[in-house]
């Protein structure tokens, strides 16, 4: 088994036995860490994940309603599997949301929004190393994404555990992170 692999399997069994106790402490203490990064007030665009709550991934609702009330522009992933690409659509509610086969939630209706003019991405990862390389699940829908945005954006992953202090093998397609934010 190669390292990305086996970190993957490692953090998706880490995850799975985090209480739910846990689980919400960790959210909510890397959400007050998100709120108190400059980035909150220098940011007007921001692309935020939504989570896939049966992988217990970060939860941003909270992060997103926080945002839109401070009057930033929260656009979602809308993931076209048959591509393999990821869109940009604006969010104002989440009663436009529905959960997709893969169990992700997405918007019913897309309403694009310019990726060029994206500030800051919030990038879901299962592990990441100190130097901003990450692991996702593999499908390299992220690294395509991030490929195509200003390369002023910046590229910020949410983990619920610290980064690995193990440099994570890269290949050439793979985008690092600006920073890494967990609990």
């Amino acid at each position: 088994m190669d390292q990305k692999s086996a970190l993957r399997s490692l953090y998706k069994e880490k995850r799975k036995a985090l209480s739910n106790q846990a689980f919400l402490e960790k959210n909510q203490l890397l959400l007050q860490k998100i709120l108190n990064e400059p980035f909150v007030e220098n940011c007007q665009n921001f692309h935020v994940f939504l989570p896939i709550k049966a992988q217990k991934e970060v939860d941003t609702s909270l992060l997103i309603e926080k945002l839109w009330e401070k009057g930033k522009t929260v656009v979602v992933p809308k993931t076209d599997f048959s591509t393999h690409q990821m869109h940009s659509s604006l969010l104002f509610n989440f009663d436009e949301l529905e959960v997709n086969e893969k169990g992700i939630p997405e918007p019913k209706n897309i309403l694009p929004f310019a990726e060029d003019k994206i500030d800051l991405v919030f990038v879901p990862l299962l592990a990441a190393d100190i130097w901003g390389n990450r692991v996702g699940y593999g499908g390299g829908f992220y690294d395509r994404f991030l490929a195509k945005l200003n390369p002023n954006c910046q590229k910020v992953g949410l983990s619920l555990f610290e980064p690995i202090s193990e440099k994570i093998a890269t290949e050439e397609t793979d985008i690092s992170l600006d920073a890494i934010i967990y609990p």
